[in-house]
């Protein structure tokens, strides 16, 4: 729990000790959900109960991996300065959360599926 790139959390009860990496992957994957390509961002939840972190819970975060700013990531500051209005939060930053995704999916989908992708495409339209 001491360690610098670790967080504790007290949340429903339970005590929960992540890595700020594993945090900050499990916001950005919520910020970032794109269903069929529309930005809908989810709420934050704990990945080990599968409820909402409140409000404190998501100040505690971001005062914790600030510290790091060339790691940060951008949509959760924006998130945290819209003080957790997700409407909000995809209103104004719609464009961010689309290219965020789709920075995401290129570099994490495989190449074969890539090419799959790419010539179902080239059929459809073509």
């Amino acid at each position: 729990p001491e360690h610098h790139n670790s967080i504790e959390i007290f949340h429903e009860g339970s005590r929960y000790l992540f890595t700020k990496h594993d945090l900050l992957k499990t916001i950005k994957n919520a910020l970032i959900n794109s269903p069929y390509h529309f930005a809908e961002p989810l709420v934050i939840k704990n990945p080990y109960n599968n409820m909402k972190f409140s409000k404190s819970i998501l100040y505690t975060i971001y005062f914790r991996v600030i510290d790091n700013p060339l790691k940060f990531p951008v949509l959760f500051h924006n998130f945290v300065w819209l003080d957790f209005d997700l409407h909000l939060f995809r209103a104004e930053n719609e464009c961010l959360i689309r290219e965020q995704y789709f920075r995401e999916y290129i570099y994490n989908t495989t190449e074969t599926t890539m090419i799959n992708e790419i010539k179902n495409m080239l059929k459809r339209y073509f």
